[in-house]
């Protein structure tokens, strides 16, 4: 963490708001007139809007044959063309993350499931109605949400589970929500059992019992439980640990593959003091044992002090395509890495890479077998496993100077935490997906290589400008074309950008005389208020001697610190950005503008960037900040965007104080 302050030590503002505890955040009162008539903005300033994973969707959402862009922002959910052409908005109600886009109530129609703190909402894709909304009372805090048919009546059903352990909880045992007779006519199946519980990312969709029903797994917090969709507890472990609710399981067919059976891989790790574990375990159902959820095998991966351990995008794989599935999953001792292929029906060892840790796998040359990605540092590599080798593992190639990416998963999120995938979108039309990668050095650049035997080759390359960072990825569904666009790319300076098959842009947008990379995704917000969002109040202020004008010093939604100058800007014409500094931002001001507080998290070392800035006393201050690239790009810090507006009284001067940069809800 890097802390450093940049001071201002700026006259006391003429005829200052009184205002709670001074905090220019809150509502003020003065006793002024004005003959404001209707406030006009005079300017605007793009701060961008980071939507990170599980914020934003490519797909024909409404349905026209068109692929639309949904995401979150603000609060609101929004549809939009590529170019940015708005079909429709919801209200701002909260909502942080979408989960699903599917037919809930079999009309043919497609709904999207989206998320807030306390619950979800159904959203129609064609016109973004509201359909549904569940009560904010039913819930503290949502802890996951899982959706599958969970009554066998050939409809989706939605599970909610609170999160157990956060500050705001009504100790609910969870919902389950039946939208098969419409959305005016929504019911409710029998819930889960009550249990005490930290966390909900254990909840996992599988056929536990194999009677082609889907089922729940649950947990207490040192307990499973296999549950039917009519809240019927079948099987319950014995007390196997601590904090299960934390742990990330999928459901696997083992043995017979016409069986619908299925049994629970599940990886922790999760520790609380001497509490906890870093494992991998294989847990079955066992009718008429006791106790009848029982554990096959399981696996320490790291110790609870100075261990660690990682799960790939997917637990269980058949890596050399002979029929019997392998499990991969890395764990750490000391510092040092050892990834582990496991028998998924024994839990043995059958090989090991020493310093790897595995990311997932990609289809290889023949036979169904599965090349195994890992990374370590700066370094990916591929790996062919075979039990039927004498060397099992065999090291393909390796790629220096590049990390991998991963994207959501829609499909996993609905039955499980295991969330991500590799990007391997097909380019080339050759029915095997190439794999993306990211550079590690600036400017950065996605590059989709084709995995061939004897090394990967590359096939296209996208770059951002100098100081921009990638937030996420999407695969679009595929289309035939070859100028379909096949990837969507999330930058974190605020646009969603649309790739075709040679990775080349195919959204950018005109504005004036500039040219946009693509969709501006960004939304005015002032955010949640509270404590979450102190700091981000910008400061207007004469910062050099001779300005005419004030600059504007700011927090944008990558958390660097930016001055924007003022001097001549309007709304034709906007404020630009002078002076960056890299880093997470904040501002503080108890009525004069003295002092800027900043620390920079969760960023990688570089070089580090200086922002000066004199105050209207000569004086200098200096604000330090690191390299902003992310080692995964994305930022939830301030999911729905953040734009500075400055104000002009329509109708009638200006009076009393100027008027200060602050959010408001709206569109940019």
């Amino acid at each position: 963490m890097v802390f450093s302050a940049l001071l201002l030590d700026g006259a006391p503002a003429a005829g200052d708001w009184p205002a709670a505890r001074h905090d220019p955040q809150r509502t003020g009162a003065t006793p002024s007139t004005s003959n404001i008539v209707k406030p006009a903005p005079y300017w605007r300033a793009y701060l961008g809007g980071v939507l990170s994973t599980s914020k934003v969707l490519a797909d024909d959402v409404n349905q026209d044959g068109e692929i639309d862009l949904l995401f979150v922002s603000g609060g609101r959910v929004v549809l939009s063309d590529p170019q940015g052409f708005t079909h429709w908005s919801t209200p701002s109600l909260g909502f942080l993350t979408l989960h699903a886009l599917d037919d809930l109530d079999g009309d043919g129609r497609l709904e999207a499931v989206v998320l807030s703190g306390a619950g979800a909402a159904v959203v129609a894709g064609a016109t973004g109605e509201i359909l549904w909304r569940e009560d904010a009372s039913e819930l503290g805090s949502l802890g996951a949400a899982r959706l599958a048919d969970l009554d066998g009546d050939g409809h989706l059903d939605l599970f909610l589970d609170e999160c157990g352990c956060c500050s705001v909880r009504t100790n609910s045992p969870g919902v389950i929500y039946s939208f098969a007779r419409g959305f005016d006519a929504v019911e409710r199946l029998p819930p889960p059992p009550q249990r005490v519980h930290c966390s909900a990312a254990v909840n996992t969709v599988g056929d536990w019992d194999g009677n082609g029903i889907a089922d729940l797994l649950v947990s207490s917090h040192d307990r499973l439980f296999f549950v039917s969709g009519q809240g019927t507890v079948f099987a319950e472990s014995a007390s196997i640990g601590a904090y299960l609710g934390g742990a990330v399981c999928e459901a696997v067919t083992l043995g017979d593959p016409s069986s619908p059976r299925q049994h629970a891989l599940c990886f922790q790790n999760r520790v609380v003091g001497q509490q906890g574990a870093r494992e991998i375990s294989l847990l079955t159902y066992r009718r008429g044992e006791s106790p009848s959820l029982a554990i096959v095998w399981r696996r320490t991966l790291g110790p609870r002090d100075g261990g660690d351990a990682r799960a790939p995008t997917q637990l269980a794989w058949d890596l050399d395509g002979d029929g019997a599935l392998e499990v991969l999953v890395s764990g750490s001792t000391g510092g040092s890495w050892t990834t582990h292929v496991l028998d998924a029906a024994t839990g043995d060892e059958l090989a090991v890479l020493p310093d790897e840790i595995a990311r997932g796998a990609v289809p290889g040359s023949s036979g169904g077998e599965q090349w195994i990605i890992t990374s370590r540092e700066e370094r990916v590599s591929a790996f062919r496993f075979s039990r039927r080798r004498d060397e099992r593992i065999e090291r393909l190639w390796s790629l220096d100077g590049l990390r991998v990416r991963t994207r959501m998963d829609w499909s996993s999120a609905r039955r499980n935490s295991h969330i991500w995938s590799l990007v391997t979108p097909d380019l080339t039309g050759d029915g095997r997906g190439e794999l993306v990668l990211e550079t590690t050095s600036e400017p950065v650049a996605l590059t989709a290589y084709e995995v061939l035997e004897g090394g990967a080759s590359p096939a296209a390359a996208y770059r951002v400008e100098s100081g921009v960072g990638i937030a996420a990825v999407d695969v679009l569904p595929g289309l035939p074309p070859s100028a379909a666009p096949r990837l969507a790319v999330s930058r974190d300076d605020g646009f969603v950008t649309l790739l075709d098959a040679s990775l080349a842009p195919t959204n950018l947008v005109r504005e004036g005389r500039d040219v946009l990379p693509g969709l501006r995704v960004g939304g005015y917000s002032t955010g949640p208020g509270a404590y979450v969002d102190f700091g981000r109040a910008p400061l207007a202020a004469k910062l050099s001697p001779g300005d005419k004008a004030d600059s504007v010093v700011v927090v944008d939604s990558r958390g660097d610190l930016i001055r924007l100058v003022a001097e001549g800007a309007s709304n034709v014409a906007p404020a630009g950005g002078e002076q960056r500094g890299a880093g997470q931002g904040h501002l503080a001001r108890d009525g004069r503008v003295r002092r800027v507080h900043r620390a920079s998290r969760g960023r990688r070392a570089g070089d580090p960037r200086l922002l000066q800035a004199a105050a209207p006393d000569h004086r200098s201050g200096e604000v330090l900040g690191r390299d902003a690239r992310r080692e995964r790009g994305a930022d939830a810090r301030d999911p729905g965007g953040e734009a500075a507006r400055v104000g002009r009284a329509a109708g009638g001067p200006r009076r009393g104080r100027r008027p200060r940069a602050r959010g408001a809800h709206g569109r940019p």
